[in-house]
């Protein structure tokens, strides 16, 4: 969605910063032949300042959004300034997943983009069980070797997506994955196809067989308009958008 704002006050730069984003990702759309209502925007607001989320969330510019800090989430989302918003977005968490949190990362999200074993599936498969949800997740792929950041290796990610559709309360849709950091954002490419291949592979339909659309969730504010042409329909992006906070 591309609003028109002419002569944007300073107020408002955040809606001017939205509207930059969204058109370099028809861009992207174009030069690929792809529809560009396929692409969905996850907008990143772990350092968004309050007031800036308010504005997109308040004119529908933004419908998606992407939490990695529970406690962060639950003091804006769930008892702060944005819980009047809640129902008015869907809110997908992005962070490292630790256990002694699953079962209010379950409560408060309705996506879960950051799984990448068999334990934590179990765990969010028993949580959602006792909420009476069905919970869309993502696999986590880690992409750039570092055994200090999350994910499965690509190689792997098939197998433990046959182990996790074994559990009854959890619906795959997809994969999330951070790229490796590099000068040049088209040495991204073949990295992105590789995870395009298996993702094609494992989630040939658009939707699940709930109903839920199937992402591939790659690229970032620095590298989004490559991942998008080779594939991404999540770009999660922040900084682009949002003054952090202290600005």
């Amino acid at each position: 969605m591309i609003i028109n704002m002419p002569n944007v006050p300073q107020k408002l730069e955040v809606l001017s910063n939205l509207n930059l984003v969204m058109q370099k990702i028809r861009s992207a759309c174009e030069k690929t032949g792809k529809d560009y209502k396929s692409v969905d925007l996850l907008a990143v607001t772990k350092y968004a300042k309050t007031n800036d989320v308010k504005t997109l969330v308040e004119k529908s510019a933004i419908k998606f959004i992407g939490e990695s800090r529970l406690q962060d989430s639950l003091s804006k989302w769930k008892n702060g300034e944005l819980s009047s918003l809640r129902e008015s977005v869907t809110m997908h968490f992005i962070g490292h997943i630790q256990s002694n949190k699953i079962k209010k990362i379950c409560d408060l999200f309705d996506s879960i983009n950051s799984v990448d074993n068999v334990k934590t599936a179990e765990q969010i498969d028993r949580h959602s069980y006792s909420l009476g949800k069905k919970m869309p997740i993502m696999l986590q792929i880690n992409l750039t070797g570092s055994s200090v950041q999350s994910g499965t290796k690509l190689k792997e990610a098939s197998n433990l997506l046959k182990e996790v559709r074994k559990f009854q309360n959890i619906e795959p849709r997809g994969y999330m994955a951070i790229a490796p950091i590099v000068e040049n954002a088209e040495e991204l490419r073949p990295i992105f196809k590789e995870v395009k291949k298996v993702f094609d592979k494992d989630f040939p339909q658009e939707q699940s067989n709930y109903g839920q659309k199937n992402y591939l969730s790659l690229g970032m504010s620095e590298d989004f308009y490559i991942a998008i042409e080779e594939g991404s329909n999540l770009p999660r992006i922040g900084s682009l958008i949002f003054q952090p906070i202290g600005r």
